[in-house]
């Protein structure tokens, strides 16, 4: 995002030429040569030998290219499945991405293996990355036939890179045009048909622009992909390949921002945090530092993103619990890491119990066993382990538990989980649904395997729904119980897709459904760039929904629509948007006075997002000429994320304002609800009897509302089905939210 980068004072700015800066990520399978490759790079050596000089987890190294002008941060990722847990602390945009490759090694039957597993991992966190792919160990084919091998060997890699990258484009190409022919049929008067069965236009249209950005936000090179041989022994094309990097990261459409230079200000900040010797920092400490620079509040924050997106520290602002806190050094996290994710785990705690005194090693030895049986890390264990580092751990803890390095309640490793075994499963999940229950399947497919890390992602998000019971938790599946409504839950993990299943009483089950929708929303969020698609159902379904229906229906709608016996009622238009109702622009119009407003402060829009819920992949996405347009353009994706209409999100636009201290904005979000809920037309509405006693009303989405039967008059946000006693007035239609539905009438006495 260029906000992030901007520079508050154009008069602060220094004057001697600095070197393009960008952060550079070394990604690869263990032994592709990632390491021999930085040091020959940088030092003129190479070739490393022997295993225990292996990359534990990630090692950063600063390096300046004094012919090219170019400073990197060297970000050399452990190529062993243990670290990869902990890449994704690491991947931010604007970075150049370095994927290694064992050239004579390489065959295509193991190309996800080598190549694919990296692509998609940098390509699911980062819209349209930069990435360079480079053949390493040259020098191991044959003198005689090393071009020809050479060429072979890279031709076979781009061939299977490009045929990779053109089967997702052409799937996410295939999915746009259904969009578009669904639109096309809403626009025709005909039934929206399958995949979007439950979906409005502006729905479709709303799923059509996401599609249309994540194609565009795949990585431009790889339809077209070259691939640099070289050798960390012999030096050859070391040199093409610095020269490449530079002229990759001078490339102002790719790296916008490497060749701006810092504002005075900023590097008195960077140089003071850097340097005050502490292994992390609160938020006010640093503004401190700036105000003694002369920097606003604001600012401040401006420049901790441009440090953490170059790779300088590490700021989650983004990231519950963790709004506070920046980690000046990101190599003590990295130290931590190694204390904890290791692919020489049992030999590395048999040293360190060595260390420990006879009476504290005997409990360390009993912990070390069931850390590695279970995954579970009790509090005396995590102290002995780390020592003094116990304290930086502690505070890493919510962004651990974000990330799925670690589970909720006690500190679970999901590197150490076993596997399931099936009795077990058969045991927490029988094969029968329990009478007069429904079991909801989930499904969500990828077209080739999940980045790393997003199934532990979804486990934690799992585990932390409210009134969870675990019962079941191994490395690929977790069954939890939903306290209150008595729902079972149970996720698994496949090499291409995802499955969760509910069970419970039908309706209850659906609204669980809604709840698992909203977790799997809040994971796909953090891989703001994975396309995946997905369906839900039941064993007694006729027609499969998506988990965008199930989020704009209420339960009872759902079940009906799962069983096939469920129409959008013609008689009264849906209004979910104003287009229908009270103009086509209202809204924008009125959301971009807001975002004028908003953007009068800098960076102000950014913490708006970031309370509104917005992730940082999100953000940093953001495009305008000015920051008023990108307050306009975060509002607008925001509100897309959003289940149901205007009378829905804009109260929770004026709280949020409140809640930061804007009382004026939030007063002119309030008056826009005004406006648009006034401006609404009033519909008529006539119930259903269902009985002597029972009448039932169904209201299809946002809508004024009028039922003549009862002079009851509803303003609504969302669809509503209800079956009220005639008879009681504490029935649920009397008791809908008032922040969320406002009665224009007193009910009536009821007979």
């Amino acid at each position: 995002m260029r906000k992030h980068l901007r520079h508050p004072d154009a008069h602060a700015r220094t004057q001697a030429t600095t070197p393009s800066e960008v952060k550079c990520v070394i990604l690869g399978q263990t032994e592709a040569g990632k390491t021999s490759l930085l040091n020959c790079i940088m030092k003129g050596q190479g070739h490393v030998e022997t295993e225990t000089n292996r990359t534990i987890g990630v090692d950063v190294i600063t390096y300046h290219d004094n012919k090219n002008n170019v400073k990197y941060e060297m970000y050399d990722f452990g190529g062993h499945q243990i670290y990869h847990y902990t890449h994704r602390f690491f991947l931010t945009r604007q970075a150049l991405h370095i994927l290694n490759v064992d050239l004579p090694g390489y065959k295509s039957e193991e190309f996800q293996e080598r190549v694919g597993t990296w692509l998609t991992s940098v390509t699911s966190h980062v819209f349209n990355p930069p990435i360079l792919v480079v053949g390493t160990k040259v020098d191991l084919f044959p003198p005689d036939k090393a071009e020809e091998m050479i060429a072979a060997a890279c031709s076979s890699i781009q061939r299977d890179i490009q045929a990779a990258e053109s089967k997702i484009q052409t799937k996410l190409n295939e999915e746009i045009q259904l969009c578009q022919k669904a639109v096309d049929a809403a626009d025709g008067g005909s039934d929206i048909f399958g995949p979007f069965y439950g979906l409005t236009r502006d729905n479709i249209l709303a799923k059509k622009e996401s599609l249309e950005k994540l194609l565009d936000g795949r990585s431009k090179g790889l339809l077209n992909v070259q691939v640099i041989p070289v050798s960390s022994k012999t030096f050859q094309g070391i040199e093409a390949l610095c020269d490449k990097m530079a002229e990759m990261v001078k490339d102002e459409r790719l790296f916008p921002a490497a060749r701006q230079e810092l504002p005075t200000s900023w590097t008195k900040l960077s140089e003071n945090v850097k340097t005050s010797g502490r292994p992390y920092l609160h938020v006010r400490d640093c503004q401190d530092v700036g105000a003694a620079a002369g920097m606003k509040e604001s600012d401040v924050l401006n420049a901790l993103s441009y440090l953490h997106v170059t790779g300088q520290i590490l700021f989650y602002n983004h990231i519950r619990g963790m709004e506070d806190l920046v980690f000046p050094d990101p190599t003590i996290i990295l130290k931590l890491f190694k204390q904890i994710f290791r692919h020489d785990q049992p030999a590395y705690l048999d040293s360190k119990a060595e260390s420990l005194s006879e009476h504290t090693r005997a409990q360390f030895v009993e912990d070390r066993a069931s850390f590695l049986k279970t995954g579970r890390a009790s509090d005396s264990f995590m102290k002995n382990l780390l020592g003094d580092n116990i304290v930086t751990f502690n505070s890493l803890l919510p962004l651990m538990k974000h990330f799925g390095l670690c589970y909720s309640g006690s500190v679970i490793f999901p590197t150490e989980l076993p596997a399931a075994q099936p009795d077990e499963v058969a045991r927490c999940w029988p094969e029968v649904v329990p009478s007069g229950g429904e079991e909801i399947s989930v499904t969500i497919e990828y077209s080739q395997e999940p980045p790393l890390g997003l199934p532990e992602t979804m486990v934690s998000r799992i585990l932390s729904m409210e009134q969870t019971t675990r019962r079941l938790l191994t490395k690929d599946t977790v069954v939890v119980h939903v306290g209150e409504n008595s729902e079972d839950v149970m996720y698994r993990h496949f090499p291409t897709r995802e499955e969760i299943r509910i069970r419970g009483e039908p309706e209850k089950a659906w609204r669980q459904a809604q709840t698992v929708a909203k977790v799997m929303e809040a994971c796909w969020d953090e891989f703001p760039a994975l396309y995946s698609s997905n369906s839900v159902g039941s064993g007694e379904t006729t027609k499969s929904l998506t988990i965008e229906a199930v989020r704009r229906h209420v339960p009872g709608d759902l079940l009906r629509m799962s069983e096939g016996n469920w129409e959008r009622p013609l008689d009264i238009p849906d209004i979910r948007t104003p287009d229908d109702a009270i103009g086509k622009y209202f809204i924008d119009n009125r959301l971009y006075q807001i975002s004028r407003a908003v953007g009068e402060e800098k960076q102000l829009w950014t913490r708006l997002g970031q309370e509104l819920g917005l992730n940082r992949g999100v953000l940093d996405n953001i495009r305008g000429r000015n920051d008023t347009q990108q307050a306009f353009q975060m509002l607008k994706a925001w509100r897309t994320k959003a289940p149901h209409g205007p009378l829905h999100y804009l109260p929770q636009l004026e709280e949020t304002l409140q809640n930061m201290g804007k009382p004026d904005l939030a007063a002119d979000v309030q008056g826009v609800y005004k406006e648009y809920r006034d401006a609404l037309p009033l519909q008529e509405v006539s119930p259903e009897m269902t009985g002597d006693t029972q009448w039932s009303l169904r209201l299809p989405g946002e809508g004024k509302y009028l039922c003549r039967r009862t002079d009851l008059g509803v303003v609504t946000p969302y669809p509503l089905c209800n079956s009220p006693q005639k008879t009681s007035k504490s029935c649920t239609w009397w008791e809908i939210p008032p922040s969320c539905c406002r009665l224009q009438n007193s009910p009536p006495p009821m007979p």
